[in-house]
């Protein structure tokens, strides 16, 4: 039972500006640039670090301790040990391959199978890692060592959806959210899921109708002989298909974000599908027009540079300059520079709005709970979240 409190729900709020997350954000990404990508586990820590302690509860922020380094060697650990199993499995499939599926393509599919339970894994052990290195008041966030006991549930739950057809998708995405949320800790609170996945099928039945909707209109049409038709219904579909399938992420997460409890503690979220969208919308229009003039300053710039030696409009006098290297230089320099202000950008005007969003729209219930708590045994394990980067999965802010 929870208890009720006298108290207002506490309201958390989002104090991060945008002028030192622009330079940081630049910064970190133009040194992962320079480092062939080595330095993105001190730039994902970094940022870490400050979407953490930019979130505050009762003028309190979080804090998040990990490190670069012990991401680095987690994720060199996590390639060896990917590399071992990928190539047991594909030994084993080679030396069956010969008498069972000689030389079918359908043998090379299945040198993919491993990487299903391994990315399950992944996503768990990333979430432990990260809740293992983050503070609040000085207390541990924690998860139970559980990475294999979840891949069996996955792996059930992803045979469930599929031959349901993906009708039975909130099933699993609510089997799931319980068994991670019924395994996070705060000190010596735990976190518990409640309610049931049927709430998630309301919102999701948009996502049915609109497939199911684009499949019989594109049939219909194809057998019309109308293709542009077919076409139009295609990318019609499309769209709706991913505004629906946004508009459940957003539904389901308030959803289970209110069924959400920890000892008397309970939450609640106001995030709302229309902001959402009106974010990314208009922070990608506002990234794309200022990357767009950047671009073309910088190019304009470089044709003055090299105009008087370059016909621009002389495909062979191109192909020369590049084969000379200067102009090339020139055009790779412009590249990495637009994709590093890119991120930037993006950073300012789409993550951050997003966790501010998500934030200040979250109220937490009887916060005074939050008090009581004690702090728990620390959380030490070696790979860090290196499985979840070398699957390029669950390991990314």
């Amino acid at each position: 039972m929870t208890t009720q409190s006298s108290q207002a729900p506490v309201a958390p709020r989002f104090v991060g500006e945008s002028t030192p997350l622009f330079w940081l954000a630049a910064r970190t990404l133009l040194f992962t640039v320079l480092t062939l990508g080595i330095y993105r586990f001190w730039m994902r820590t970094k940022m870490r670090q400050y979407y953490w302690g930019a979130v505050e509860v009762e003028g309190e922020g979080f804090e998040y301790t990990g490190t670069g380094l012990e991401k680095l060697l987690g994720f060199l650990v996590a390639i060896v040990v990917l590399a071992i199993i990928l190539a047991i499995f594909n030994l084993g499939l080679y030396v069956v391959g010969l008498s069972v599926f000689d030389g079918n393509q359908f043998a090379g599919t299945l040198t993919l199978l491993p990487l299903i339970p391994l990315t399950y894994y992944a996503q768990y052990r990333a979430r432990r890692y990260v809740l293992s290195r983050t503070r609040f008041r000085g207390i541990r966030f924690g998860a139970e060592p559980a990475a294999w006991r979840y891949v069996g549930v996955a792996l059930v739950q992803t045979l469930i959806t599929v031959l349901t057809l993906g009708v039975l998708a909130p099933r699993q995405h609510w089997k799931l959210e319980k068994f991670r949320s019924d395994r996070t800790y705060y000190g010596d609170l735990r976190l518990r899921q409640g309610g049931r996945w049927q709430a998630l099928m309301r919102p999701w039945l948009g996502v049915i109708l609109s497939v199911v909707a684009t499949t019989v209109l594109i049939i219909g049409a194809t057998g019309a002989d109308s293709p542009i038709a077919a076409v139009a219904f295609g990318v019609i579909g499309y769209l709706a298909l991913i505004l629906f399938y946004v508009r459940y992420q957003i539904v389901s997460f308030r959803i289970l974000t209110g069924q959400k409890e920890a000892g008397p503690i309970r939450l609640q979220s106001g995030v709302r599908t229309g902001r959402v969208i009106g974010i990314v919308l208009l922070g990608t229009f506002l990234v794309s027009v200022i990357l767009s003039v950047i671009g073309a300053v910088l190019f304009a710039v470089m044709n003055l540079l090299v105009g008087s030696t370059i016909d621009f409009t002389d495909p062979e006098a191109i192909t020369t300059a590049l084969a000379g290297g200067a102009a090339l230089l020139g055009f790779v320099a412009i590249y990495l520079l637009l994709i590093v202000l890119g991120g930037a950008f993006s950073e300012i005007f789409v993550s951050m709005p997003l966790v501010q969003h998500y934030v200040e729209t979250l109220r937490i219930e009887n916060a005074e709970a939050l008090a009581d708590v004690r702090q728990r045994a620390e959380d030490d394990f070696m790979e860090a979240d290196g499985f979840a980067d070398a699957l390029d999965v669950g390991a990314a802010f």
